[in-house]
């Protein structure tokens, strides 16, 4: 029998353990395998025993939306979601391009990008191989990067935003965030014009850059999937603003009534198909 597994999208969906995560989990298949909908906390203990923090975990669980608990009694509010049903439906939307074609892809990709953070969506479903391109923007004073999260297009931002200990976190250490893009815009700016000779190696900043894929060359050229543009900066919020309001009021076109949360997923699935086929996966805005 193919077990459900705990989704979670967007910058506001709570933050688990791998112990929390995995509990909740096993709790959610076996309501469904004994086929309960409510239970008190005794037989939870009896049948989880090596569970040693179901205490505190459930209180939380219960804090965050996942279960309510009445009476004494736990049921689950997360949702399980038939993504057939989904792909059956995204089949049929409208795709967001022809909502955004008069807007740059940068500032729809910054739109949804504060979509995607102000996001929290939790549901439980069947489909071992769900992946998504999560989006991601660092700010410095004077720029700003962005780029998608997946192993192909890993940025600058999706480094400062889902850091893991690897060669670049290494490389980087703790470092001031705002400074860090700041320094690596100016190295983008500056190879992008003729003062590129005034960059000294080795260069931090550069060497960082050449190995998250910025350049494509050993003349250090930007890389087809990079896009570099100028921006004013309050000319580029006044358009994100327009976009997110263009999101904001996009309907879809689907035959079959859903719930909220369904909805919710349909609407994220058609924005992530955007940014997955995006000309240039990694952004750099300079803000003049």
């Amino acid at each position: 029998m193919t077990s459900y597994t705990l989704r979670q999208l967007g910058g506001k969906s709570p933050n688990l353990t791998e112990n929390q995560m995995n509990y909740l989990t096993k709790l959610f298949n076996w309501y469904k395998e004994t086929k309960q909908t409510e239970l008190p906390l005794k037989p939870i203990k009896q049948y989880f025993k090596a569970w040693t923090t179901i205490d505190d975990d459930m209180d939380y669980f219960v804090k965050m939306g996942f279960l309510e608990r009445y009476d004494r009694r736990y049921r689950f509010l997360a949702k399980e979601i038939d993504l057939s049903v989904i792909e059956r439906i995204q089949q049929k939307s409208q795709p967001l391009d022809s909502q955004v074609t008069d807007f740059d892809e940068s500032v729809v990709v910054s739109a949804i990008t504060s979509y995607y953070n102000n996001l929290n969506l939790s549901f439980f479903s069947k489909s071992p191989n769900l992946t998504y391109a999560i989006p991601s923007a660092s700010f410095g004073e004077n720029y700003l990067f962005q780029d998608t999260l997946s192993s192909e297009t890993f940025g600058l931002a999706s480094h400062f935003n889902h850091n893991e200990n690897n060669i670049i976190s290494e490389q980087i250490g703790d470092v001031n965030q705002s400074f860090f893009v700041d320094m690596s815009g100016t190295v983008i700016a500056a190879k992008q014009s003729e003062s590129s000779r005034k960059i000294k190696e080795p260069n931090l900043f550069l060497t960082i850059l050449r190995q998250l894929g910025y350049f494509q060359d050993e003349n250090d050229k930007l890389a087809e999937t990079v896009s570099f543009q100028d921006y004013v900066k309050v000319d580029f919020e006044v358009e994100v603003e327009k976009v997110s309001v263009r999101l904001g009021s996009f309907v879809h076109e689907a035959e079959l009534e859903l719930d909220e949360i369904t909805k919710e997923l349909l609407y994220f699935l058609v924005i992530e198909k955007y940014i997955s086929e995006l000309r240039c996966s990694k952004q750099v805005i300079r803000f003049i």
